[in-house]
């Protein structure tokens, strides 16, 4: 199974400002099925949507829930992970990362 790159400027990390958060979401999900050599419509048939939801969803058109994020990921064959950080304080030291 094709593991997601991890590099920050391969599209698949998602740092960015809250109000830009769905838009590079929607950019990181499209490029990953890209990636994995799936069509829109292998997507939708996989989740069990229409293909227009699945074009939605990877516009930014709408927010999706972790059910429905894990649910194409699992279409595309990738795994579904959520990973969290602190963001680093001034004079060093972030904390321990949070991976879901």
């Amino acid at each position: 199974m094709p593991r997601p790159p991890t590099e920050p400027d391969d599209g698949v990390h998602l740092e960015v400002k809250p109000e830009m958060a769905t838009k590079r979401f929607a950019e990181m999900l499209r490029k990953a099925r890209v990636t994995a050599g799936k069509t829109q419509a292998e997507v939708a048939k996989k989740m069990g949507l229409l293909q227009a939801r699945v074009a939605k969803l990877e516009a930014g058109q709408n927010e999706p829930t972790l059910t429905t994020v894990a649910k194409y990921a699992k279409a595309i064959g990738w795994r579904f992970s959520i990973h969290l950080e602190p963001t680093p304080r001034k004079g060093g030291g972030s904390g321990n990362p949070l991976i879901i």
